[in-house]
């Protein structure tokens, strides 16, 4: 008999945008709730390197009271619950943030094709903005997946014996292709992406930490053709009839690896003059010998209501979103310069954050790359002490316009950072700036969940 619930009993996944869409996708490209057909794939995808997840329920209320009484007469709640979803995870690709809806330029996955946006950038939330329901095509589907890209459904599974979540077969019947009465699912409706941030450090291994709101949360004793927890605005119902189920985790060998600390490289370029000699700085750039970074942005949300509503219709993202990129280093030699001239000047910065693959056999490259273009200075800490070296914390900032592909954060990379070497994929087009970036791995499986005739990427 279990009598706690410990990591190994847990799973997190992601479904399909918008949330009140069918969660099942046929080989033919067409979206259905038939979760018993063999030529059927689940929208429903795993997050992977999962470490952390909490939530937290909060219902606020009015106080109705009247003069001359000491009680209240009602306390009705008149906004909606809010429901915080906290994810933890280590980076080791960018299929967890293509599955959260965020947009990355990522291979296709096809010997000899480029990346899926070519080779311009594209703004992380443009489909997080984006209320435009069509088809992208971008993986040559039908009807999947859309150009917007929230809200969805988010789900924890939890192993109901003692052992571990993963630890079915995989195969090829019905039976193996879900995890069904052997879980329990909390399911979590209409979940949209609030906050993300990014961190690494020297002798710390590379974390991001993404926050959700959402509407609902619905507990399953099941995990096979459940309704979904997503809920109708106007009556605060769930919608019945469309359905989901919980793929199989299980990943076999081969698995993708993480990224680690000494595989991180920074550089930054100052626009002026195209030198990474950064002018009224006060410290000579090239001798900052970086100790770790974090990188974060918010998106503020303004609830859509309507008049007979219990929840809102929408939550569009509040314009501008900032992304804020802080750096640690130990300083080396000062540099002569004057912040007069840094604030007259307010220079732009071009910076860049390569994370390259773990050296094996033919590793070489970039795995992800982030992008910080025309990145302005915000502020800089200097502090030295009798037990510590001179340390120098320096910090920038960039707006995001889902609109913008030139200037802002933008990602590069690969979906998952492979472990040994079985099949080479090239990309025509490399986005490490020299070279040719060879992509091994065993499958397409620990990075997408096959359809007849097709690979569904996230």
């Amino acid at each position: 008999m279990r009598n706690q619930i410990i990591y190994p009993h847990l799973g997190v996944y992601a479904g399909p945008a918008p949330s009140h869409t069918g969660h099942f996708i046929g080989g033919d490209g067409a979206i259905n709730n038939s979760w018993d057909s063999v030529n059927n794939g689940s929208l429903v995808f795993p997050l992977k390197r999962v470490i952390e997840s909490s939530y937290s329920i909060s219902c606020p209320r009015i106080n109705i009271s009247n003069l001359g009484e000491f009680g209240t007469i009602s306390r009705p709640m008149l906004n909606e619950t809010q429901v915080q979803l906290n994810i933890n995870y280590l980076l080791m690709g960018l299929i967890n943030e293509m599955r959260l809806g965020l947009l990355a330029n990522v291979p296709l996955g096809i010997s000899g094709q480029s990346l899926i946006y070519g080779t311009g950038n594209v703004s992380p939330i443009s489909g997080l903005y984006s209320r435009d329901y069509s088809v992208t095509n971008e993986l040559g589907y039908i009807n999947w997946p859309l150009v917007s890209r929230e809200p969805r459904n988010m789900f924890i599974a939890i192993e109901k014996t003692n052992v571990e979540f993963n630890s079915q077969s995989a195969g090829s019947t019905l039976q193996n292709l879900y995890n069904n009465t052997n879980i329990d699912v909390y399911g979590f409706g209409d979940c949209f992406l609030s906050s993300y941030s990014c961190s690494a450090s020297v002798s710390d291994m590379p974390t991001v930490s993404i926050g959700m709101t959402a509407s609902n949360v619905e507990v399953y004793s099941s995990g096979l053709c459940c309704d979904i927890p997503s809920v109708i605005p106007a009556t605060c119902d769930t919608r019945s009839g469309t359905k989901f189920s919980i793929p199989n985790n299980f990943e076999g060998s081969g698995l993708p690896t993480v990224m680690i600390p000494k595989d991180i490289s920074l550089s930054i370029i100052q626009r002026s003059n195209s030198s990474t000699q950064l002018s009224n700085l006060l410290f000579k750039s090239s001798e900052l010998k970086i100790q770790g970074f974090n990188f974060n942005f918010d998106l503020p949300r303004s609830p859509l209501y309507s008049l007979g509503a219990r929840l809102p219709y929408d939550k569009k993202i509040q314009m501008p979103v900032i992304c804020n990129l802080n750096i640690n280093s130990i300083a080396g030699d000062s540099s002569a310069g004057s912040l007069a001239n840094l604030v007259k000047n307010d220079e732009k910065y071009d910076i860049s954050i390569r994370l390259n693959y773990q050296v094996k056999s033919l590793f070489t490259g970039v795995g992800i790359c982030y992008n910080f273009i025309g990145a302005r200075f915000n502020d800089g800490v200097s502090s030295s002490s009798l037990s510590s070296r001179q340390n120098f914390n320096y910090s920038f900032s960039v707006p995001m316009s889902p609109e913008d592909s030139v200037n802002g954060f933008f990602m590069t990379g690969y979906l998952g950072i492979p472990f040994g070497q079985t099949e080479d994929v090239l990309l025509s087009d490399d986005f490490d700036g020299g070279g040719i970036d060879v992509l091994l791995m065993e499958d397409d499986s620990p990075f997408s969940i096959g359809a007849t005739g097709y690979r569904l990427l996230y």
